[in-house]
């Protein structure tokens, strides 16, 4: 366990172990159960986001893509409620037990299409103002690179205007990606390529504040990028475990696709 993060002041410190008391007697633990909107989950890394890790949906956000696929995996539902997504590409089913419940395994063969022009608008507003675009992967095989480039998801107006995290075959990373006006932000980080366990990955972006920046398991990585472009256009496309190019395959579990307009992580 690589330790345990508690705020005090307003400041993150790691410790090594909690304890915990019960009954008048302290107890240390390696593993604990949280509550969230009254389900038990596992965790282990007392890191407190700005939101539940569970991600429930909130007056913020504009999809999140969950576990939830009927028999012939051709649909895809969001939790929201409002932008459900249909593919032909699926010929059996996705379901595969997930970070909190089910997921949808891509097995380097499958892709989710969601197009709808009202959704497109909500997340093109969003990419002028504030956006988070978040969603956990695990991967199936420990060498990422086998695999070649996979996408785990991609939104796109045109040529000049998209967003994105992948793993490119080339360099060995997961890759960050925002492009506003064909001003490009395209940025590597190796901290977790090569491993099998769940891990959640995540961009903000702040027109506001100027600050595009990447996430990896609740924790800031790399420099915050500045001299953003302004996003141009509003409808386009959107797809889970590939890019709508073809071309980017994933051979991972993906779960909680989750985009909202405010900035989740600080």
């Amino acid at each position: 366990m690589a330790g345990w993060e508690i705020n005090i002041g307003d400041s993150w410190k790691t410790v090594d172990k909690i304890e915990i008391n019960i009954g008048d007697v302290w107890k240390t633990v390696d593993t604990a159960e949280i509550n969230i909107g009254d389900a038990w989950k596992a965790c282990y890394s007392a890191a407190v986001w700005a939101w539940d890790a569970d991600n429930a949906v909130d007056g913020n956000t504009i999809v999140m893509y969950n576990h939830e696929d009927n028999a012939a995996s051709t649909v895809v539902t969001d939790e929201g409620g409002n932008y459900n997504g249909v593919s032909s590409t699926n010929t059996s089913n996705l379901n595969a037990v997930g970070q909190f419940n089910d997921a949808f395994d891509f097995d380097d063969q499958y892709r989710y299409d969601i197009n709808n022009d009202t959704m497109d608008t909500s997340i093109s507003n969003a990419c002028r103002g504030t956006l988070t675009a978040e969603c956990w992967i695990k991967s199936n095989v420990a060498d990422w690179s086998t695999s070649g480039t996979q996408c785990f998801f991609y939104f796109k107006v045109d040529s000049e205007n998209m967003f994105t995290i992948y793993y490119p075959s080339g360099p060995d990373s997961v890759k960050f990606q925002f492009l506003a006006n064909n001003t490009n932000k395209n940025i590597a980080d190796t901290s977790i390529k090569d491993t099998t366990g769940w891990h959640h990955v995540a961009q903000t972006i702040d027109m506001g504040a100027d600050e595009y920046k990447l996430w990896i398991d609740g924790s800031q990585v790399q420099a915050t990028q500045t001299g953003l472009g302004t996003w141009v256009g509003t409808t386009g496309t959107f797809t889970v475990g590939d890019f709508t190019v073809g071309g980017g395959k994933a051979d991972f579990i993906i779960d909680k696709v989750v985009f909202s307009n405010t900035v989740r992580y600080t």
